[in-house]
């Protein structure tokens, strides 16, 4: 018993250690190679091995996606993108393409493309993210909503506002029965498809959609929110 805690110990050291080391000086990491030869030194100071043990690879991608994620937001779009790319080169080579990491690495993808104005190349990953998601976590989930929800908004800017309804339909049929319609991720769904249906000229269908959309903000946000000073 007293060495099975040991060995929980050490590895939660180790998972720790991994994850502030990768957050902190994540961005200086270039290569595979140079990540795998710091995690060889940290899990022999811990006595853990690495060999079989995905945890300690998904810690890593899920601080090398929260540092993208920043680097996105600072407009570090070439950055982001770089630390992305190393993400998706550990995922593959230590867990797999299908595996629900894999599908937020292709989501991260889509993400920083948008905000560089690449809405084809963008487009292609947020569908890959889709299809990675539908054959691991399955329709019925969160994430695969917001791979919708993406999707339907690339739709929009193109022009494709058929296929964008479809999208934000199926958006919104998730989340209601996975989050509730009190849920402000619903609520962003619906906004999303009135949006759409005003701009398919279906102006009563998108006012009925927009006052669902104020009960919902008034009720979890407030009459004092943007969100809902906008109706």
């Amino acid at each position: 018993m007293k060495e099975k805690l040991v060995c929980i110990w050490r590895k939660y050291s180790l998972l720790t250690m991994i994850s502030f080391y990768f957050s902190v000086i994540g961005a200086q990491a270039d290569s595979i190679q140079t990540i795998n030869i710091k995690i060889d030194s940290l899990s022999k100071l811990y006595s853990v091995s690495t060999l079989k043990d995905t945890s300690l690879y998904l810690v890593l991608i899920d601080s090398l996606l929260n540092q993208s994620r920043r680097q996105s937001v600072s407009k570090e779009h070439q950055q982001a993108l770089k630390t992305n790319v190393l993400a998706d080169q550990i995922c593959l080579s230590k867990i797999g393409k299908f595996h629900p990491t894999y599908g937020s690495i292709c989501f991260n993808y889509g993400k920083i493309l948008v905000d560089k104005g690449d809405y084809q190349d963008a487009k292609k990953w947020y569908l890959e993210s889709l299809n990675i998601r539908e054959n691991t976590i399955g329709r019925m989930h969160g994430d695969y909503a917001n791979s919708l929800n993406n999707l339907g908004r690339i739709s929009s800017i193109e022009g494709d506002l058929i296929q964008a309804e479809k999208y934000f339909q199926e958006s919104c049929d998730i989340r209601e029965n996975v989050l509730g319609k009190s849920h402000p991720d619903y609520a962003n769904s619906l906004e999303n498809l009135g949006i759409t249906n005003k701009n398919l000229s279906r102006y009563d269908k998108a006012e009925q959609i927009y006052l669902e959309v104020k009960s919902i903000r008034e009720n979890t946000v407030g009459k004092e929110h943007f969100l809902y000073e906008i109706y």
